[in-house]
């Protein structure tokens, strides 16, 4: 959601912080700012809109080489400049950059104002700088304020704090990511590593509820209470991401890059070593139940688990939205395995349930695309999906290098892997063809097609059903578009009545539900419907039609394709940003 990206190092820091900005975009936001200390003081700049906006104003002063920034995704207080970060102490002397939720924020905002505290926003986050002058009020250090928020604070937190008089930056962190970029001599504290990219791969990652001070002489913890600070004894991590995961590559949006990459990566996967797939079957093997647990995106592919279970007679297996994990939770045992799904690893309802599932001591794996994320941390066996750096908001690579990994290790769970990597090669071959030029020259014709259409229909039967839901979510994403998806048989219990001249109805199928779906086409063309198809023949009614081979197992797979191609069509019709969907973010940290 929000991002941080902090400075401390011997280059201008607000053209550099600003740079560091434009690299997270990715994660959403509706405004941005910069606090950079100077010989002057703390000068903050803050705007709505678009990061470059900020470098134009931002201070250039030729000594201010320390500084934080911050992009904010709006959840207390509405888009403005007064509730953009970084805030301020009311003396001006401090800024406070904030990722999370502060639970307690009204009854410390309380506290504060009637100890004579001013406060200029909506936020929860502005208690922090006000709690931070509050302590130094009562005698206590830049430093010491700040150990202690741990004590004043409930909820989740990344905070990066900057004070006129302290040529540092502190950081601190519990439950939100916050890392720290290592450098020749210069320091880079973010909310994730591509902030960084392109002047350091060396990152030192924080544990819950470190306190530490940046310097130019390097890390530190604060000790004793925030009195003393000792080198931080963290190791370096060196992380093998290629910064051209986070360039277009020639393509106009980093959405479409990434569809494209589809075939590639579910080559790449088979490449990988096959162990911690054949762990997490042998893990579902000798578990009572195993529950996938995901939201968004990763939700759909928990569902997919499940019904790939089932085709592969493997029992006990289920998908739940991490949301609504603790209605499951409650008769978890040490028998149970959860599986959490997230291409961030930072899903802050995804972390809780793992959490939640730890404590009834099931065992925890996680299938991520972030190797180094809090997920990873959290689980006892981690399958990393390989598809590189996601940087378009809505998911695209990602969910299909899940269900790929899914497969696979049930593949193997029911001592079918040879089948499941004949499946991964077959739907490596499908979406290469549902990509290429050809393809992508029938979608833009669909999406010519639907022009203006404003409410869609996706039906599917079992597997398809999956598809249909991720395809509804990628076109309300994406394209802004109010998309349902129902399974194939339900259109006649209720929502035949919302059908007439002006609906869009997109019918995916295999060979096995050919028949099902030319009886539903049936039913909707006779009361105006217009249909598009997609599965392996054309169907009557159909308007259009993709065609997809079906490969079984694999057909969600190469089957969400088109429409993801279609969402990004749509997006551009509308003139819609395919990359920042409105009101959205990559990486939901709140719960």
């Amino acid at each position: 959601m929000c991002g941080i990206a902090g400075y401390v190092g011997p280059n201008l820091a607000a053209p550099t912080i600003v740079e560091c900005l434009e690299r997270l975009q990715y994660r959403g936001y509706d405004s941005a700012g910069l606090a950079i200390r100077t010989n002057a003081g703390i000068s903050v700049t803050r705007v709505t809109g678009v990061v470059d906006g900020l470098i134009r104003e931002a201070s250039r002063d030729p000594d201010a080489t320390i500084g934080v920034g911050h992009t904010r995704w709006a959840t207390h207080g509405p888009c403005s400049v007064e509730n953009a970060h970084p805030l301020v102490s009311c003396d001006g002397a401090l800024a406070v950059v904030h990722n999370g939720i502060i639970e307690n924020h009204a009854e410390l905002r309380h506290e504060l104002e009637a100890k004579g505290h001013r406060f200029r926003s909506g936020t929860d986050s502005e208690v922090i700088p006000h709690l931070l002058e509050q302590g130094m009020r009562e005698g206590q250090s830049f430093q010491e304020a700040f150990v202690s928020l741990h004590t004043h604070l409930r909820g989740t937190f990344a905070i990066v704090a900057v004070h006129r008089d302290c040529p540092c930056l502190l950081i601190t962190r519990r439950g939100s990511p916050l890392v720290v970029g290592v450098g020749d001599g210069e320091y880079f504290p973010a909310s994730d590593i591509p902030c960084f990219l392109g002047h350091t791969s060396r990152v030192l990652y924080l544990h819950e509820e470190d306190c530490l001070q940046v310097d130019l002489s390097g890390v530190h913890r604060l000790e004793n209470g925030g009195r003393s600070v000792k080198a931080f004894d963290s190791p370096l991590t060196l992380v093998d991401l290629d910064p051209a995961h986070a360039d277009k590559a020639g393509q106009d949006y980093f959405m479409i890059k990434e569809i494209l990459e589809q075939d590639r990566i579910l080559d790449h996967i088979l490449q990988l070593d096959p162990s911690p797939i054949e762990s997490l079957g042998r893990l579902i093997q000798a578990s009572r139940r195993t529950l996938f647990v995901g939201a968004g995106t990763s939700y759909h592919s928990s569902l997919y688990a499940e019904y790939c279970a089932s085709s592969l007679g493997v029992e006990n297996v289920r998908g739940i939205v991490a949301s609504e994990f603790d209605h499951f939770a409650s008769h978890l045992t040490k028998s149970d395995l959860v599986v959490l799904l997230s291409q961030s690893g930072e899903t802050a309802d995804t972390i809780s349930a793992g959490r939640l599932a730890r404590l009834r001591d099931a065992k925890l794996a996680a299938i991520v695309n972030s190797p180094l994320s809090t997920v990873v941390h959290e689980a006892d066996l981690i399958l990393p999906i390989g598809c590189g750096m996601e940087i378009a908001v809505a998911a695209t690579k990602s969910y299909t290098a899940q269900l790929t990994t899914i497969m696979l290790a049930l593949a193997h769970c029911a001592g079918e892997s040879a089948k499941g990597t004949a499946i991964v090669r077959e739907a490596s071959n499908g979406l290469y063809n549902l990509t290429s030029d050809t393809s992508r020259k029938l979608v833009k014709l669909i999406a010519q097609d639907l022009g203006n259409s404003r409410d869609l229909y996706l039906l599917g039967k079992g597997l398809q059903n999956v598809t249909a839901r991720e395809s509804a979510l990628k076109l309300k994403e994406v394209a802004g578009i109010r998309a349902e998806a129902f399974f194939l048989g339900e259109m006649k219990h209720g929502p035949l009545s919302l059908i007439d001249e002006a609906s869009r109805v997109i019918l995916f199928f295999g060979d096995s539900d050919y028949m099902a779906a030319k009886t539903a086409a049936s039913e909707l063309s006779t009361r105006g419907a217009r249909i598009y198809t997609v599965g392996p023949q054309p169907l009557p009614e159909g308007a259009f039609h993709i065609h997809t081979d079906d490969i079984g197992l694999g057909l969600p797979i190469c089957q969400i394709a088109p429409v993801q191609l279609l969402s990004y069509e749509l997006a551009k019709q509308h003139d819609l940003n395919p990359d920042r969907p409105r009101n959205l973010a990559k990486s939901v940290t709140v719960a």
